[in-house]
């Protein structure tokens, strides 16, 4: 019986979580780049994620108190997944490399190294 509940509050943990993504997904569109940064919900952001890291430890207490050492590992790889599904389309939120990605694989699509000019200097050479 033990095992039992433990197994249902991981469960409870990993769909809380996976709402919890949900939520930054639907938040990310707040941080388009075009969005000036005194109109993004950073605040709410960070207090979803510190919220969701005290469930996470939740979930890691869940899977340390069961006595036989059998963690419900297609459980954890489940929500592992649907979580990644759900924040895959979603806009990075404060990332700054990812534009610099972005610039390097338009450059290298060029047949340009990345590292030979900088945005600044193509955009003045425009």
């Amino acid at each position: 019986m033990i095992r039992l509940r433990w197994s249902l509050s991981l469960k409870a943990c990993g769909f809380v979580l996976w709402l919890g993504c949900l939520a930054l997904f639907f938040l990310s569109s707040w941080f388009e780049y075009e969005t000036p940064p005194q109109d993004r919900p950073i605040a709410l952001v960070v207090s979803l994620l510190i919220g969701m890291f005290g469930v996470y430890l939740l979930a890691i207490r869940s899977v340390s108190k069961d006595k036989n050492g059998e963690a419900n590992w297609s459980t954890i790889f489940s929500f592992a997944i649907a979580m990644r599904l759900v924040t895959l389309f979603s806009t990075p939120i404060q990332e700054l490399d990812y534009y610099r990605y972005l610039w390097d694989g338009e450059t290298v699509l060029q047949n340009v190294s990345p590292f030979e000019y900088s945005p600044e200097q193509v955009l003045l050479a425009r």
